[in-house]
């Protein structure tokens, strides 16, 4: 069977011109085209029954989540309707899912596009950003988890793509719009949106979309967490105290205090255009528009149970398993941190696509492709320092922290200024960019054969840039000019954060007191004063990436089975800009000292490799209605700038009055692409248009993960290091204590395997009115094990699961979704430990491992018949919150709460 006309769009060269003379327009992709009275159904029923109809006809393995109409999403965040797919984790950014996870590998391994490009999200060091899209912008969005040749490469775990609506699907005019109010229980605040929606058609050749979104949302993040642990001798040998299986017994070292306030303004713009120039040719021009503007106040009190002249007095009242959880510290360096942050951050993409019918058998589509991101992140701290007694009880199910004594935290009096040992003003300014330039060629020839259905082949080159760089100020106006210094007191200009945790945890309510830092730093910048800005050698490069591709695919079937086998080449060409250190070690008595200088040198490094990626899906109909699936294949995903790969060579130094100790951060130039071999096999049962039941396995088999881990090299350019086996220190000939990190790709190969249970039903078959009723159920378990390696699988739950329950009649309708996550390991480089073990049991460092969440989400809405919707959405109803701990149960690490958010719309369909 020939493929009809119009089902791809992408641009020949006759559009190249258009596309760049339109730079705020880009083509949507779509596999299979839609007639306009399949996309004006509506409900909850008909976006179940489209999005299994997509999962049922797919050769490989996928998932599917598809919106009644335009503007009509199921959840409000894109990423909260991912996590409904069975396999898929998300992770939350201030309660709000950001990142998401596909069948126990982390975010950075998920590849996202945009109507099947890629679209730029420019913090480029943690996988894409689903947050900064809003969810008006999606009519459907597909997860493959299995691979076919004619896809890009680059998910390891699989490939999300979101598709946009098609003028040319609709059969009239639509405009809709939208205006909404956003509550934030914690922030107690209601802040407005809205949406406006515009599809036309012209002598039914010419179609026409826009869409422009606005929301504003206000959101509040409160956080405890232990920054850093501390070893205890409780026998007082001198040496640290360890359990039997080699767990250092600890103490929290740094239990910071933190509140975020955010204000985010986003905008949306979305155009297409599809003109069908005649019956063999057609182009399209469409174009993505997101951005944020945000707002945060980091709200935080630090204490320091160590370090200080004199040091700080700790008496140790109780202890738990292997940890002392219960501390008075008294006279302790206590600082308040007032923080304003501002986000700008920018993505766009711009793509021209045409689709030329050459003969009835023969199709050539085409893509020029433009997309880039940006944030520039812009920091101004205020920190104020004072001496200070608190009482610290860790309890993980009811941590209380107490002032009282020396200059109690809540007093504004304690921060006078003759109490200040650290007065500071402190910034930052971090910009992150990338882009990326592609071309791309597919023909598709189609055999008149009974089984061998088409021939598919094409080219693909991508150029890529990502590039970051950072300044840093920092002045403390304590040592000289503090009274000469035009800020205002604590006293007369303050903030006080009070109702810590929204009363979920009553022991952590100190009511802190902060230096107010808007009237502080208007203060400053009206007094004229400077602070010389110090460029992060370490905070910088630029990578250029150039990645060509070539694919054939064979299509094949019958009656009963259908399905693909193909080959794809993937060549990448880097160079890496950045600077490194060779100049030997500076040490300054006392201080804390970033190397630079003299010291610091250019650096260009060029690395290229190239892979093989075959793959096989075959979809066989055992039924009418039951489908069983097979696949095969070999992915890839290049390594992430930041997390499996870090460019220059960054060090510190530090005297803690007995040793120098050299932190070192070595850089990676060499690493290859982490690959994957897979296998999938699954049964699906559609036993009604809108029910289904699926049975999957999977097995991933991943080689060159990369981790970070402590090191001793022989090979080490800066100082002659060996490693001490009494200490269990890496120490030069010059004497100093070195801590070396470095990069490296796992041993042996990291294996999972999962199995993914779904269920759909919709209650049709029962009398009114309960035939409105529906359900959809999912549940997945995955065992991940690398034996030669003892790093956890971050960020991975063992076990997840979701239950749906919706309810529609008439205009009515009401959807009850309950998210479930298991326990899984975080570490994001801030929650740390001062060792990994004894020099015997090397334990690795388990960063924070966070407890099983549930989270219920509600969402109901009634239509009138004069085209005027009203709905209403909470996410996080229940109120849930993150708590996670350190090696064991009884050691917390942190407890995060979040509230729950409303959303309250009025959409006008006409």
């Amino acid at each position: 069977m020939k493929k009809r006309f119009g089902a791809q769009y992408k641009l020949t060269p006759l559009a190249t011109a258009l596309a760049l003379a339109l730079p705020i327009t880009v083509l949507a992709q779509e596999t299979n085209s839609q007639d306009p009275e399949v996309i004006e159904v509506k409900g909850i029923r008909s976006s179940v029954t489209k999005a299994l109809s997509m999962k049922r006809y797919e050769v490989g393995v996928s998932d599917a989540i598809s919106a009644d109409d335009i503007s009509s999403f199921p959840d409000e965040n894109i990423a909260e309707s991912i996590q409904r797919i069975a396999g898929i984790q998300i992770q939350r950014s201030n309660g709000r899912g950001a990142l998401i996870s596909i069948r126990g590998l982390g975010p950075e391994y998920a590849a996202t596009t945009l109507n099947g490009q890629a679209f730029a999200s420019a913090q480029f060091d943690g996988g894409f950003r689903f947050d900064i899209v809003q969810s008006e912008l999606a009519s459907e969005i597909q997860v493959f988890k299995t691979p076919s040749a004619s896809m890009d490469e680059g998910g390891l775990s699989g490939a999300v793509n979101i598709g946009t609506a098609k003028p040319l699907n609709y059969s009239e005019r639509k405009m809709l719009a939208k205006v909404e109010a956003n509550y934030s229980e914690d922030r107690s605040s209601a802040t407005p949106g809205g949406s406006f929606t515009y599809i036309d058609q012209f002598n039914d050749n010419l179609g026409v979309l826009v869409n422009f979104g606005y929301q504003e949302l206000d959101t509040r993040y409160d956080l405890m967490y232990s920054q850093r642990f501390s070893d205890v001798d409780l026998n007082s040998d001198g040496e640290s105290d360890y359990a039997a299986n080699g767990i250092p017994l600890e103490r929290t070292n740094r239990p910071r205090m933190r509140r975020e306030d955010g204000n985010t303004q986003r905008y949306l713009l979305n155009t297409a255009i599809q003109y069908v120039a005649s019956d063999t040719l057609e182009f399209g021009l469409t174009g993505i528009l997101a951005q944020d503007e945000r707002k945060i106040y980091f709200q935080q009190l630090v204490p320091l149970f160590g370090g200080g002249d004199p040091e700080p007095t700790l008496t140790y009242l109780g202890q738990t398993d292997n940890t002392v959880d219960h501390i008075l510290a008294e006279n302790i360096r206590v600082e308040a941190n007032h923080t304003r942050q501002t986000e700008d951050r920018t993505s766009y993409a711009v793509t021209g696509t045409s689709e030329w019918m050459i003969t009835d058998d023969f199709t050539m589509n085409s893509a020029l492709h433009y997309t880039a991101g940006s944030i520039d992140i812009v920091e101004r701290a205020v920190v104020l320092g004072i001496r200070s007694d608190l009482e610290v009880d860790m309890d993980p199910n009811n941590p209380v922290f107490t002032s009282n004594g020396l200059n109690p935290v809540s007093d504004p009096s304690s921060w006078a200024l003759d109490n200040l040992f650290r007065n500071d003003i402190s910034g930052k300014v971090q910009t992150y960019d990338t882009d990326e330039l592609a071309a791309q060629v597919d023909f598709n020839y189609y055999l008149d054969n009974d089984f061998f259905k088409a021939v598919k082949f094409g080219f693909k080159h991508r150029r890529q840039t990502l590039d970051t760089e950072s300044t840093r100020y920092d002045r403390n106006f304590r040592d000289d000019d503090i009274y000469t210094a035009p800020f205002p007191t604590v006293a007369e200009a303050s903030y006080t954060v009070n109702d810590f945790s929204g009363g979920e945890f009553a022991g952590l309510n100190l009511n802190y007191v902060l230096p107010d830092v808007d009237a502080y730093l208007q203060a400053f910048d009206e007094s004229g004063l400077t602070i010389e800005p110090n460029f992060q050698e370490a905070g910088f490069f630029q990578i250029d990436r150039n990645i060509t591709n070539f694919y054939t695919q064979l299509d094949f079937g019958n009656d009963y089975l259908r399905g693909n086998i193909g080959v794809r080449y993937a060549k990448t060409d880097r160079t890496v800009d950045t600077v490194t250190y060779d100049g030997g070690i500076q040490v300054t008595t006392g201080a804390f000292t970033d190397i630079g200088g003299d010291s610091a040198e250019p650096s260009s490094s060029s690395f290229d490799y190239d892979n093989w990626l075959p793959s096989l899906n075959l979809a066989y109909d055992l039924t009418d209605d039951i489908v069983i699936r097979a696949a095969a294949g070999k992915v890839l995903v290049r390594p992430i700038i930041g997390e499996t790969a870090s460019f220059g060579r960054e060090i510190a130094t530090q005297d803690n009055g007995t040793d120098i100790i050299v932190n070192v951060s070595e850089g990676s130039f060499d690493l290859p692409a982490l690959t994957a071999n897979q296998y999938d096999l699954s049964a699906e049962w559609y036993f009604n248009e809108s029910s289904a039941i699926t049975l999957a396995y999977f097995k991933k088999e991943v080689k060159n993960q990369v981790i970070t881990e402590a090191v001793c090299p022989g090979d080490f350019q800066l100082a002659d290091v060996s490693f001490d086996s009494a200490t269990g220190e890496c120490r030069g000939t010059d004497g100093y204590i070195y801590n070396i990190t470095r990069n490296r790709a796992t041993d042996g190969v990291l294996e999972i395997n999962g199995i993914e249970l779904a269920y759909n039903q919709s209650f049709d078959f029962l009398p009114a009115p309960f035939n409105g009723l529906g359900m959809i159920a999912n549940y997945t378990l995955l065992d991940a094990d690398n034996p030669q390696e003892e790093q956890p699988l971050l960020g991975s739950s063992e076990r997840t699961a979701n239950l749906i329950g919706y309810y529609e009649n008439g205009g009515f309708a009401i959807r009850i979704a309950m998210n479930y996550r298991s326990e899984y390991s975080l570490n994001d480089g801030s929650k740390t430990g001062e060792n990994f073990g004894d020099s015997s049991a090397i334990v690795p460092n388990p960063g924070s491992l966070l407890d099983a969440r549930k989270q219920v989400d509600v969402s109901m809405s009634y239509e009138f018949e004069n085209g005027v919707k009203v709905s209403l959405e909470g996410i996080n109803v229940n109120g849930d919150y993150e708590r996670g701990t350190r090696f064991e149960k009884a050691r917390l690490q942190s407890v995060a709460t979040f509230g729950s958010t409303y959303f309250m719309g009025v959409t006008y369909s006409f």
